[in-house]
């Protein structure tokens, strides 16, 4: 049985009635003598934020300005300051999350009568590799082995199995909201294949809906109370903004709703009602056009017409996602609103699933078992100039490769090795993406020393390179981090596909003149293939 997690929701699946389980987490975890709050319904937002971040990161001190608790430097990094029976302690974000996926494995555990060891865990389209590997952390330290990191978005279709739609690429776009933030990102589905071809992160988010009405009846309480600056009386503008939060909510269901509010010695300040066309209105004057220019800039960092969206989801909360929904509706006019899952449910509904996948919990039910494969094949130079593949093309993801290669010179004392991407019969007509050395050979005759290479591809898309010599514990290691081999757009790799087959035969050629002219001897730290 496999955990997944995000947002403080845990999903367990129920084989056998072909059902998802759903739990929530509290929004504040708790137990004597400590108490860490965090924001309503997003247990995990705020302290994700700070996971694999420098706390001299000017973007960072931006947000720990908006948190609810106290963040402070400790080694360059962030750190939660906590009180506890009066003293002060430190905690890393990797040991808060590690906190709160503990207490999801002991509910996962609970609801499952069954140990809990392995999970599945998405995480938003923005983190980037120190980020993840935080996360990793984080589920190390909570006892959790992490099978997969799921984008968000990719999660999102998985959830609504936007891969079995149609037997082309089929585009679709994920708009997750958060209190102060927003991200959208647009992905490509194609045969089970998921390409994520733009992301935007925007500081618009469900704050903005409720400053709308804010504005508004702030007005109407100075309006209403002669001598009173309501500005001024901050127990009275919480009170005020748990009152819009709550009518937002019940705006969801009923046509109107009361508002009443009182300032910090117990005076009502304000007393109205507001109706769903009033709130309707206040958001067309200020949030849509934010909403509507976040997605132009969305598609331009996707090089995308508003036409080439198939299909639209809104993730978050639930009272602000419907608030989103008719903007993109309205913006995307051709687009198909995905909205038969509760928007604070998707995206943990496709981690589920994936777990399942990995748990053979799907064995026999009518569902896709979605793969990553690798788009273009990755090797290495060999002496010559010449490009020997490691991992073709289409390859299922997580994969390893392992070669012997031999040192192109008699007592060689080191070789370097240049790792290429494409389709070509020479490294010149590929892409290069790095290099890595292994010195301190034992300098023997060429044919006596072997090299062992292995080409690991894990399932964050990381490619790991290693080399050593045979017989020797004497290794080295690059690491290229999963965007490397991930590209923009599909029609990028349709043309270096029709650009190696077009070009095949001179290639060859090419080659077999390579080989003829021995050019492997002038390469002194080169290497040649062991047939």
């Amino acid at each position: 049985m496999l955990l997944s997690q995000i947002k403080g929701l845990l999903q367990v699946l129920k084989p056998k009635s072909k059902q998802i389980a759903t739990q929530r987490t509290p929004s504040m975890t708790s137990g004597p003598p400590i108490s860490l709050y965090f924001l309503k319904s997003s247990i995990n937002i705020p302290n994700r934020r700070l996971l694999g971040r420098e706390f001299p990161d000017t973007s960072l001190q931006q947000e720990i300005g908006l948190l609810p608790y106290k963040v402070v430097e400790k080694d360059s990094r962030p750190f939660l300051q906590v009180q506890i029976s009066g003293t002060e302690k430190l905690y890393s974000p990797e040991e808060i999350t590690a906190e709160i996926l503990k207490r999801m494995k002991t509910a996962a555990e609970h609801w499952t009568s069954n140990r809990t060891t392995n999970a599945v865990i998405s995480v938003p389209a923005y983190f980037n590799d120190t980020q993840r590997q935080a996360t990793k952390d984080a589920s190390a330290i909570a006892g959790l082995n992490v099978l997969r990191l799921m984008d968000e978005p990719r999660a999102a279709g998985l959830a609504y199995e936007l891969d079995k739609i149609r037997d082309d690429e089929y585009c679709y776009l994920v708009f997750n909201i958060e209190e102060r933030s927003c991200d959208l990102t647009i992905t490509s589905v194609d045969h089970g294949v998921f390409e994520q071809l733009g992301n935007l992160t925007g500081d618009f988010g469900t704050r903005d809906f409720d400053q709308d009405l804010f504005r508004y009846l702030l007005n109407l309480a100075h309006a209403g109370v002669a001598q009173f600056d309501i500005s001024e009386d901050f127990e009275g503008i919480d009170r005020l903004n748990l009152e819009i939060k709550q009518a937002q909510e019940t705006l969801l269901t009923f046509p109107s709703a009361n508002i009443n509010a009182s300032s910090h010695d117990g005076e009502k300040i304000l007393s109205t009602i507001v109706t769903r066309e009033k709130v309707q209105e206040l958001h067309a004057e200020a949030s849509v056009h934010k909403v509507i220019g976040l997605m132009e800039k969305a598609l331009i960092d996707a090089k995308l017409e508003k036409r080439a969206i198939d299909g639209l989801i809104v993730t978050g909360d639930r009272v602000y996602a419907a608030k989103i929904q008719p903007i993109l509706q309205g913006y995307l006019k051709g687009a198909k609103l995905y909205s038969d899952i509760n928007s604070d449910e998707i995206v943990v509904r496709g981690v589920a699933r994936m777990a399942g996948i990995f748990s053979g919990e799907y064995m026999g039910w009518d569902i896709y078992s979605p793969v990553d494969v690798l788009p273009l094949s990755v090797g290495i130079e060999t002496a010559g100039g010449l490009y020997t593949k490691f991992i073709l093309r289409n390859t299922i993801v997580p994969t390893r490769k392992t070669r012997l290669f031999l040192p192109a010179r008699d007592s060689q004392e080191k070789v370097v090795l240049r790792i290429f991407e494409g389709e070509r019969e020479l490294v010149k007509y590929n892409r290069y993406l790095g290099t890595l050395e292994l010195d301190g050979l034992s300098r023997r005759q060429r044919g006596e020393v072997e090299i062992e290479v292995a080409f690991v591809l894990t399932p964050e898309f990381e490619l790991i390179v290693t080399a050593k010599e045979k017989g020797f514990d004497h290794e080295a290691e690059v690491v290229f981090a999963d965007r490397t081999l991930r590209h923009a757009r599909w029609q990028e790799i349709d043309d270096i596909l029709i650009e190696a087959e077009n070009t095949y035969e001179a290639d060859l050629q090419e080659k077999e003149k390579a080989i003829a002219e021995n050019s492997w001897k002038q390469d002194n730290f080169g290497v040649v293939v062991v047939v």
